[in-house]
């Protein structure tokens, strides 16, 4: 299976300590994750033009997951962007994509009515921001402690097997040694 490579950092960590690298089904779990708390959040304030994962067009799902795999590359968990920043970072993912600001989504013209400033989204459209990356870094977090357990668990089993130590005593010569001795009590 083709793994993906992305970094989640535990907080307090060190850059270099918690790995994770995630397979392309791992991934795929976190950016479903991810777009259906915004489509949940989305949805609690109105706006229900969010389509459920598995009802969206390939390069959409597609650029959730880029979007997973840039949040946990670029960034750890001590130095998350901020909503604005990575609002800003999908704004110039989607222009050098040939989208465009537009009062309606639309995939075929490439116009989406976020694709302006921060400042200029609704507050709600904001807070989808912070939702989206704290979810991919609760995700990732508890990937990374799974992954840490299940390689500690690798270590140990890998560990030699001491041998079997000596029998203290060999069997006597008229019994084999599969066999038990017994000892009758003396009367």
């Amino acid at each position: 299976m083709e793994q993906s490579q992305t970094q989640a950092h535990g907080t307090g960590a060190s850059p270099a300590v918690n790995l994770v690298v995630m397979d392309e089904f791992q991934l795929n779990q976190v950016a479903m994750a991810a777009w259906e708390s915004v489509r949940a959040w989305c949805e609690i304030n109105g706006d229900k033009t969010r389509l459920p994962w598995g009802q969206m067009l390939g390069h959409l799902r597609q650029s959730l997951r880029n979007g997973v795999t840039k949040l946990v590359t670029q960034y750890n968990e001590c130095e998350r962007p901020t909503a604005e920043e990575n609002h800003e970072r999908w704004c110039i993912d989607k222009i050098q994509e040939g989208w465009q600001v537009g009062d309606q989504y639309s995939a075929a013209n490439k116009t989406h009515p976020n694709l302006r400033p921060y400042d200029e989204l609704p507050h709600y459209q904001q807070i989808k921001d912070t939702i989206f990356i704290d979810t991919v870094y609760s995700l990732t977090n508890a990937l990374s402690a799974v992954n840490a357990r299940a390689r500690a668990r690798e270590s140990e089993q890998s560990q030699p097997v001491p041998a079997m130590p000596p029998p203290n005593e060999a069997a006597p010569e008229n019994q084999s040694p599969a066999e038990p001795t017994i000892e009758t009590p003396p009367e």
